[in-house]
This record gives C-alpha cells, sequence and structure tokens, in this order.
C-alpha cells in the first residue's frame, strides 16, 4: 500500500469513529506532505480526537518515515487548495453560513506578510555562563531549556 491509498483509508476510519467530522485531503509533493483537514475545530481541539488520529499518526510514520503527515483545521495558516479525498461523517451538520464564512475567511485568504516575533532576552542572560570553553553545554543545574 502506498502512502496516498494509507491516508485515504486512515480518513474513512477517523469518519467511521468520529461521525461529526468531515474530512479532507490534499497531498503536497514538493514536501512529500500530507494534509488532512478536519472540521469543526471543537473536535480537532478534542481528546476524542487525539485519541483517535494518535495511532494512524503513529502508523504513518512507522510506515512512510520519509513523509510527513499533517492534520489541520479552519484555525490553520496552511488550508486545503485541492482536495484529493474527503469525507463527511454521518452526523456532520453544517449551516450554508458556516460555510460561507469558513470559505471568506479560511487562512488562505489571509494576507500572511507581517510576522510578529517577541523574544525574552532574560532566557540569555547566564547563558554564556553554562557553556564551557570545549563549546559543550554544562547540564548540571540549569534553568534553560532549548527545544527544536
Amino acid at each position: 500500500m502506498n502512502s496516498t491509498v494509507f491516508v485515504k483509508n486512515a480518513i474513512n476510519q477517523l469518519v467511521a469513529l468520529l461521525p461529526t467530522i468531515k474530512c479532507r485531503y490534499e497531498y503536497k509533493d514538493y514536501s512529500d506532505t500530507h494534509m488532512i483537514e478536519v472540521l469543526p475545530l471543537s473536535v480537532y481541539n478534542s481528546a476524542a480526537f487525539e485519541e483517535a488520529a494518535e495511532p494512524l499518526l503513529m502508523e504513518f510514520i512507522g510506515q512512510f518515515p520519509g513523509e510527513s503527515l499533517c492534520f489541520i483545521s479552519e484555525e490553520s495558516l496552511s488550508s486545503i487548495e485541492t482536495s484529493i479525498h474527503g469525507a463527511t461523517g454521518s452526523e456532520y451538520h453544517s449551516t450554508e453560513r458556516e460555510d460561507i464564512l469558513y470559505q471568506v475567511a479560511k487562512p488562505s485568504s489571509i494576507a500572511k506578510k507581517r510576522v510578529e516575533v517577541r523574544v525574552n532576552l532574560d532566557f540569555y542572560k547566564g547563558l554564556a555562563e553554562k557553556i564551557t570553553p570545549s563549546g559543550s553545554v554544562s547540564y548540571g543545574n540549569s534553568d534553560y531549556a532549548m527545544a527544536a
């Protein structure tokens, strides 16, 4: 089974487990990214969705380590431009007004030219003391943590 078939099956499984959702799928070949949009946002942010999606995500990572699987929703900065597969749960309800508002306000319609970055300069105070002359970090009782 290739990754596209896997993702289409995963969407069908999600919709069967969570009948109040609607999913759309797009594959971005330039980044080997499979994007699944999940609506509504309330379900996307729920523990039930996390419990249903996590095993599928872990299986995807195991089978296709060179590719990415990304779940998004209506407030995500990324959006589905050309859906190649979709599924709607039997209990998904959307009003025409919600559909119109989503089309008008979806993230792809928002200008993405301004990015605000805030830096906490207190983080860097004393950081030099934590680095040894060899350039390695001293892990002792550090008050600092770095993540990528």
